[in-house]
């Protein structure tokens, strides 16, 4: 879901406002730093920086959350359809944050981590989660998995 906010406006595309309330929240949720968030707004078209930066510190400042998966997919929000990806058709994956959370431990499970070596404090759970979804300078896209 945040793949498909920061591309369209790495492409110039205007997201609507949901989808960039959407984006800012979730830069909060998952740690990244506040001019990271805002950097994500530069190739908007109606791009302006004291607007951004206000607006992404007042997201910042207040804790906003992330809206779920119903409210995004009612918004054009959500990029992924029925079938598509088999994660987002579980009955139990209501939430992005679900859906990094699950990704992150199958991440671990994977690389051999033990659950008992899997309770990370929180800094080391966000910083799992910015990996999925730091921007690459070099294209411009986002580390997560395509549909997410």
């Amino acid at each position: 879901c945040m793949r498909k906010a920061v591309e369209e406006l790495n492409a110039s595309i205007n997201v609507n406002h949901f989808g960039r309330l959407f984006l800012a929240s979730m830069s909060v949720s998952i740690g990244l730093p506040r001019e990271a968030c805002a950097a994500f707004f530069v190739n908007a078209p109606d791009y302006d920086s004291a607007q951004t930066d206000y607006q992404t510190s007042q997201i910042y400042e207040r804790g906003y959350t992330p809206a779920g998966c119903g409210k995004l997919k009612l918004n054009a929000c959500c990029p992924v359809a029925p079938g598509e990806n088999r994660l987002c058709d579980q009955e139990w994956m209501n939430h992005p944050l679900k859906y990094l959370r699950s990704k992150q431990r199958r991440r671990m499970r994977n690389e051999g981590t033990t659950s008992e070596n899997a309770s990370n404090s929180d800094s080391e759970q966000a910083e799992v989660l910015q990996s999925d979804t730091r921007a690459s300078p070099e294209s411009g896209k986002l580390g997560i998995d395509q549909n997410g």
